[in-house]
């Protein structure tokens, strides 16, 4: 076979190739995402699931945005019903449903987002509220936790404005130093539970903190007992997913997308160790479709041109 006869049989390969390999739109093979994930979930969450084996209920409420210093336009122009409705799709394949009545549903489901890279001082995702007077408990405690809280003390929490139910207070040293920035970052993302766990190595511990010097895409869905909070007017958590990812090179439209795709599995769960994910970037998901064959290069003629 000649150069010219190869050539041509290159190109039919290639476009039998390109047309047995479907994307997706939005998807990029190419592009991958890695996604951290924290999932913690209490006692009392699973007594809920199972008193309520068909599944439970939720009212969905908007937690806090956090744009970062940097101008992100993917960012701030991304509508909360997006990323809501892409959250509440993948807990409904968990067995958890938006609440058909307001005043019946089994859990207040808060969902914030945004960039680690944030002017604002991460103490407020934590503090104290009116509502209901109760102060935010440690998730640093045992998996085991109290009967309604991550760590021994409880489970009434602060605000749903503070969007975090689990921040220690003796993590936060104001004195504006790296360090102290970094465990108020770590909190906020989950990685907390790793950087403090004896089994993490000397390597994983340097480059947990590394990724806490860049740039980080977060999504914080975190889900609270309802009917505590309507009858008793105390806020219980329940159950809470963290996960984020580099945003370098990235945009937000595309990441909440893989975000939440890799998050799903996690939701009402408990894992005792920092999951990692790897998924695709964007919408799409890269499948092998039908192989159709296009051309077929004729053998007398290769024959002839030998």
């Amino acid at each position: 076979m000649n150069s010219r006869s190869l050539s041509r049989f290159s190109l039919y390969f290639s476009l039998l190739l390109l047309s047995a390999w479907v994307v997706l739109p939005e998807a990029d093979a190419r592009r991958n995402a890695r996604v951290l994930v924290d999932a913690r979930s209490t006692e009392a969450f699973n007594q809920l699931k199972a008193q309520y084996p068909d599944g439970l209920t939720y009212n969905l409420m908007e937690g806090k945005f956090f744009g970062g210093e940097i101008r992100d336009k993917s960012l701030e122009t991304m509508p909360f019903k997006k990323v809501a409705f892409e959250i509440a799709t993948r807990l409904e394949k968990q067995g958890m449903f938006v609440s058909g009545d307001v005043n019946t549903a089994d859990m207040l489901v808060v969902i914030s987002w945004g960039t680690t890279d944030s002017p604002v001082d991460w103490s407020e995702l934590f503090g104290q509220t009116d509502l209901g007077g109760g102060t935010t408990d440690d998730f640093s405690g045992d998996s085991g936790g109290g009967e309604d809280g991550f760590g021994d003390s409880g489970g009434n929490y602060g605000s749903f404005d503070s969007i975090d139910a689990g921040y220690s207070d003796s993590f936060m040293v104001d004195d504006g130093t790296t360090r102290s920035q970094n465990f108020s970052t770590a909190k906020l993302l989950g990685i907390d539970r790793a950087l403090n766990s004896r089994s993490t190595s000397s390597s994983e511990y340097y480059e947990l903190e590394s990724l806490l010097q860049r740039e980080r895409y977060f999504i914080v869905v975190q889900a609270f007992d309802f009917q505590k909070l309507k009858g008793e007017k105390k806020i219980s958590i329940l159950w809470s997913t963290r996960f984020s990812m580099d945003s370098t090179g990235a945009n937000f439209r595309d990441a909440y997308l893989s975000l939440s795709r890799a998050a799903a599995p996690y939701f009402g769960e408990h894992m005792d160790d920092l999951a990692k994910e790897k998924v695709n970037m964007g919408a799409g998901e890269a499948t092998v479709g039908e192989l159709e064959v296009i051309g077929i290069l004729d053998e007398d003629e290769v024959e002839e041109e030998k």
